[in-house]
């Protein structure tokens, strides 16, 4: 175990430290790992931003998030992974309780941004396939503070003295308190459950059932509306489930662009 110094005693006093018996080597392997996902991480998402800025192909909608997406794969990196790096290579947490008190909020912001942001991505596309018309710059807009505003509902009570941030994992990095048996600390642990994992998750498989549903069903009724055509080439049914199929097919391929980019 290690040695408690004046440092850290206060991250002692007021965390549950578990597994702080750990070779110093795995500590150095960690460092170097984290060192390398966080230079990846952060140079992959810049160059991302980039090419969502330049690029006028995509959807707006689409590419809004996208682009919050990405921009919090950079905000957690840069604002946090070197805490992690220096702490594992002293072996232990040495930035204090405010220190992990931001380590902690950081990560689970950007941890439950991306996860809402993945269901607003699937929320768009399911809603794009039945929409008259494409949803207006500002209802995005809206849509992101929103997202935003959940994240932090969700990630900030530890702050205000709902659960807490404590040191876990090898003793070098800060998480919410998991671990806990009062009632306070699991009905928070339930509460991100459900609004950080449950309801995002469940958004994402109805979502895409839809798009799969629809998909499927615009290929069946473009094999029937062949078959026909083979079979009444100058009815007049034929021609409009021509221009039927190839308005809907318009629509699917439309999405099927937006969906693979």
């Amino acid at each position: 175990m290690y040695n408690v110094s004046n440092s850290d005693k206060m991250v002692n006093d007021s965390f549950i430290v578990q597994n702080l018996s750990f070779p110093i080597a795995l500590h150095y392997v960690m460092a170097a790992l984290i060192f390398l996902v966080a230079a990846f991480s952060i140079v992959g998402n810049v160059l991302t931003l980039l090419v969502l800025y330049s690029q006028k192909k995509y959807s707006q909608q689409i590419k809004i998030y996208r682009m919050q997406l990405a921009f919090s794969h950079v905000i957690s990196p840069m604002a946090t992974y070197w805490m992690y790096m220096i702490s594992s290579l002293r072996g232990k947490w040495i930035f204090g309780q405010i220190g992990c008190s931001f380590y902690g909020f950081v990560q689970g912001f950007c941890a439950l941004l991306s996860i809402l942001i993945f269901a607003a991505i699937a929320f768009n596309r399911a809603h794009s396939l039945t929409a008259v018309s494409t949803p207006p710059i500002n209802h995005t807009i809206r849509s992101s503070i929103f997202l935003w505003m959940t994240a932090f509902a969700l990630s900030s009570p530890p702050l205000f003295g709902w659960n807490r941030y404590m040191i876990d994992g090898l003793g070098t990095t800060c998480c919410f308190d998991l671990h806990s048996d009062d009632l306070p600390s699991r009905a928070f642990v339930v509460y991100m459950l459900i609004f950080g994992f449950i309801v995002p998750l469940a958004i994402i498989v109805v979502s895409y059932r839809k798009v799969l549903i629809v998909l499927l069903n615009s290929a069946m009724f473009k094999k029937r509306s062949t078959a026909l055509q083979y079979t009444d080439e100058n009815s007049n049914t034929h021609s409009f489930i021509q221009a039927s199929t190839s308005y809907r097919m318009r629509r699917v391929a439309h999405f099927a662009h937006q969906f693979i980019s």
